[in-house]
Parts: C-alpha cells; structure tokens; sequence
C-alpha cells in the first residue's frame, strides 16, 4: 500500500507521535501473543509474533525520528509501503559499526544526515539482507517444500537461542525509541548507552553517553501519552541500548 505523507496537512509532528507509540503499543501487544503461544502450544510459531513484534519498534523508531525532525515525511512514506524497507534501513542505520554519529541533533550516517539519504538505494543495493530475513520470519509460520525434506515449523524445536536474540533486540529498540522521545543530543556523541531499572513497579530508565551531552526534554509528553512508559515490557533484561557509535571528525 502507497502512502504518501508530505501531500497531506493533517499528518504533522504529533500524528507520527501518535503513530510511533501505537506501533509500540502493538509491539506489546505482539510479544503477549507470543508468550502465550509459546506456553500453550511450545512451537516454534512464536518467533513469527516476536519477529513481527521486532518490526512494529522498528516502525515505533523511524516515526519518532520524523517526528523530531531528524527524518523527512517523505522518507516515512517508504517505511510503510515495502515490507522488508525497516528491516533493511534499520540494520543499515543503526546497528553498531554502521558508521552513525550524531552531531548536535543532526544524525548522520558516512557523513550524509539522515535526512539526505536516499533511503531507496540502501534498500536496493541491501536486498539480499531483506531476502534472507524474510525467509528467517516466514519459516517460523509456513510449511514449505524441501530439496530432502518438507519443512514445517512444527517440526523445528532449536529456536532457543534464536528467541534470546529477538528478546535482546527488542531490548535494544526499545531503548533507542526512550532516548529519541525523551532527549536532546548535544554535541558530538561516540557512544550511547541505556539501562533500566524498576522502581515502585515502574521503570526508570539511566541514560549515559560518550562525547556528548544528554539534556532531558521539557514538555514533550502530550496528556494523552501520559502513561506510555508502562505500556511495554520487551523483557526481564535491564540492558536496553548500547552502541558504540562512529566517532565523529
């Protein structure tokens, strides 16, 4: 489905506020579903919730990026419109060794701010990445013809150290979209980090970083989104974000 952001008034700097936190809203609501899968039936069927999961945060993140300016409408467009484009765009732009830094508000990745990049050619020269986690994502729900065998997700017990992986990228997202909503980046940054902690069943989050200056937001709660922090527990792990970013020159 085409989407096409820019053209239309209404879609302004809190509409992809509310739409990031419905994303994560969703996100919640996924990783539910996947425990629930997982102690009812015990297949392997709950990693597609978590996978999906994974992608609604990721989707969470790229709409708080619009919506503190950092990215166009006209970037977001595409988020929606293809499938595989988070997946891609994440892993390009922000896993550690992507080559983000983040210089007084502005994040920029080879030395191109987010705002310039052309998001299509990254897709496009990364479609091999996308492919092969589709195919990750999909034989977790979908039986399948084999060269020796039929693959049924049923049948495959060994996700283990799969789901920990997922649980911790989850985490990891979830610890990114906290530091994009909640503050201000000033300076030149090389490292981010965020921790957790849960305080009179609340979580309280510790936020430090490496070459810049962390300055909280003033204001930036709309009433409505009040109660958000509690809308979401990715896990048990107080580790959320760390990312040893590109030093910037």
């Amino acid at each position: 489905m085409k989407y096409n952001f820019p053209n239309d008034a209404k879609f302004d700097s809190e509409y992809f506020l509310r739409l990031s936190i419905a994303c994560r809203q969703n996100c919640g609501n996924l990783i539910k579903t996947a425990n629930l899968i997982k102690k009812v039936s015990g297949l392997r069927h709950s990693m597609f919730c978590r996978y999906t999961a994974s992608e609604e945060l990721q989707k969470a993140i790229f709409c708080m990026l619009v919506h503190r300016e950092y990215m166009k409408k006209e970037q977001i467009s595409l988020i929606f419109a293809k499938h595989e484009a988070k997946i891609i765009l994440y892993e390009k732009i922000f896993n550690v060794g992507s080559g983000l830094t983040i210089d007084n508000q502005e994040f920029i990745l080879d030395g191109v701010p987010l705002k310039q990049l052309d998001l299509k050619r990254i897709i496009e020269e990364n479609k091999e990445f996308g492919v092969q986690y589709m195919k990750k994502r999909n034989d977790c729900m979908y039986v399948r013809p084999g060269e020796k065998e039929i693959h049924s997700p049923s049948k495959e017990a060994d996700f283990e150290q799969e789901e920990t992986r997922m649980i911790s990228e989850i985490s990891t997202l979830n610890g990114l979209w906290e530091m994009l909503w909640k503050y201000e980046f000033k300076g030149k940054f090389s490292g981010l980090s965020c921790s957790r902690i849960i305080t009179d069943g609340k979580p309280v989050y510790e936020i430090s970083s490496t070459g810049g200056i962390l300055v909280e937001r003033k204001n930036y709660r709309p009433k409505w989104a009040e109660d958000v922090d509690e809308q979401v527990h990715s896990s048990n792990h107080t580790f959320y974000y760390d990312s040893e970013l590109k030093k910037a020159t």
